[in-house]
């Protein structure tokens, strides 16, 4: 008969077996490991209401303008996708956004530090980007993964303190050898969808793994995540592409233009979107800040 200390070990050598796979790359291995933690691991769902806000942005990299809902979505190129992103495997599209919070009321910033790698990768350079943000509104219940568990995220943000509170008092509930379990693989998931140091895309594969199991396996809409690059201050979002095309009311766009030079940044108006009945988006391009404005602002 196993015992609690042979399960805490069972526990440990799979998370450490784990962390090794990641660091090794061996994506063969980490997919039948993050397979056999999803079997042992709960999963806490919440509920996002009617009428919630959510935002992302799409960089214009080609100077390119788009003109519809579907230029600024979920990416339709799939095949063109290279590179695990935090929830997603390459060629495979997922609809990435943010909601706003207590502590950041204006979504653009966090999209613009999520979507940049210089953000991610702590660099100081000197670049200009222009980048097109889209707004939604959820017009259907979202039921979703939430994975709160970080102590950073917790400390930073009262919300997602709330939501680990709440799960924490419902494992409570269960047998020691349970609560053991559940609170160890929840914090090791929780770390890695905070995972704050990424220097290659390889850095994302356990959350991109066990996000697309997860919607394999229980078919929620989405999962929310804390967003690292604004210090865990509100939460990241990211939907299967179908839900986003049945969950979601498109609203209003607007183009902008990223300034940074070194570890200073401005952001700056270019124009604002109309969209039509069919969700095209039509530009009223605004009065731009002078070049000489910007330079006394960086």
């Amino acid at each position: 008969m196993k015992t609690c200390v042979d399960y805490n070990f069972m526990i440990d050598f799979l998370l450490r077996d784990i962390q090794l796979a990641h660091k090794r790359r061996d994506l063969s291995k980490l997919e039948i490991l993050i397979h056999e933690l999803l079997t042992i691991s709960p999963i806490p769902v919440v509920e996002i209401s009617e009428n919630v806000s959510l935002e992302r942005l799409r960089n214009n990299y080609k100077g390119e303008i788009f003109h519809s809902e579907a230029d600024i979505s979920f990416r339709q190129d799939y095949w063109n996708i290279k590179e695990f992103g935090r929830a997603n495997f390459p060629s495979s599209s997922k609809f990435y956004c943010s909601l706003a919070s207590k502590y950041v009321k204006d979504i653009r910033i966090v999209n613009v530090l999520e979507t940049n790698k210089e953000f991610r990768q702590k660099q100081v350079i000197k670049k200009r980007q222009v980048f097109t943000s889209g707004q939604w509104i959820t017009n259907s219940i979202l039921k979703v993964a939430v994975f709160p568990f970080n102590q950073s995220a917790i400390l930073y943000n009262e919300e997602i303190g709330f939501h680990s509170n709440k799960f924490y008092q419902i494992i409570n509930n269960f047998s020691e050898e349970q609560r053991m379990i559940y609170k160890k693989t929840l914090r090791f998931i929780s770390y890695f969808y905070s995972l704050k140091e990424i220097m290659n895309h390889y850095d994302y594969t356990v959350s991109a793994y066990l996000s697309e199991f997860i919607f394999d396996k229980y078919n929620l809409d989405g999962i929310l995540y804390p967003t690292v690059r604004a210090q865990f201050r509100t939460y990241n979002l990211v939907l299967r592409p179908e839900v986003s095309l049945s969950k979601l009311t498109f609203t209003k766009a607007a183009m902008f233009e990223l300034i940074l030079i070194g570890k200073k940044a401005v952001i700056d108006n270019i124009a604002d979107g109309e969209k039509d009945n069919l969700n095209n988006i039509y530009w009223n391009y605004t009065e731009r800040t002078s070049e000489g404005v910007v330079s006394k602002l960086l």
